[in-house]
């Protein structure tokens, strides 16, 4: 099984230890004859940024996969093939499983022609429907809020508003002051005591 690996290090990352490209096509070398690979080429990207795929060696990388001259990709790291999530759905979806290549990242331990890397490819291609089914929870979240939220909190208003006029001008129950039936009610009368809805004290008549 052909094989050929790919290596990236931008300007920034130069002099960090242990991404240089010696450092990464020796770790891919290595994977290579564990895994019984044929290594027929190591592919470079030196001081290019991950931000998108305009690359010189990535695009050696797409060709190869698209003559089917190769049946393995290995990458050191995942972000050494780009840095975005989407440029790496368009690699997947547009290069590697139409033309069969299976794809490997020796950090991440991804092997796409095993059970988990299958599983890795079908996160990866669900992550747009994700993105719109969060779009969808939070639409639906806001919407209740705006709406349900907002009509309980006039509902709790309304209600503090019923107690207020519950009362009469001369500050009793409405509805004892028109029965007159209400014994607490005719002793606030006379002596002109103020007090607040007397509901529950009616006879049960009443």
């Amino acid at each position: 099984m052909k094989a050929i690996g790919y290596i990236r290090i931008s300007t920034q990352e130069q002099a960090k230890e242990g991404i240089s490209l010696e450092a990464q096509e020796d770790k891919i070398r290595k994977y290579a004859v564990l895994h019984n690979l044929s290594l027929i080429e190591v592919v470079r990207d030196e001081g290019e940024s991950g931000e998108d795929l305009d690359r010189e060696g990535i695009q050696k990388v797409i060709a190869l996969c698209e003559k089917r001259k190769v049946d393995h990709l290995i990458v050191y790291k995942m972000d050494r093939l780009t840095g975005k999530t989407l440029d790496l759905l368009i690699l997947i979806e547009r290069i590697f499983k139409p033309n069969k290549v299976q794809l490997h990242s020796i950090t991440e331990r991804i092997d796409t022609s095993t059970a988990q890397g299958k599983f890795f490819l079908t996160i990866i291609e669900a992550m747009p429907q994700i993105g719109v089914a969060l779009g969808v929870m939070f639409c639906i979240m806001l919407w209740f809020f705006s709406t349900v939220g907002l009509g309980i909190l006039a509902l709790l208003g309304k209600s503090k508003s019923d107690k207020k006029n519950d009362k009469t001008s001369h500050g009793l129950c409405a509805d004892c002051w028109l029965s007159g039936e209400c014994e607490r009610e005719k002793k606030a009368k006379r002596s002109g005591e103020i007090i607040t809805s007397c509901r529950g004290h009616l006879p049960k008549s009443k």
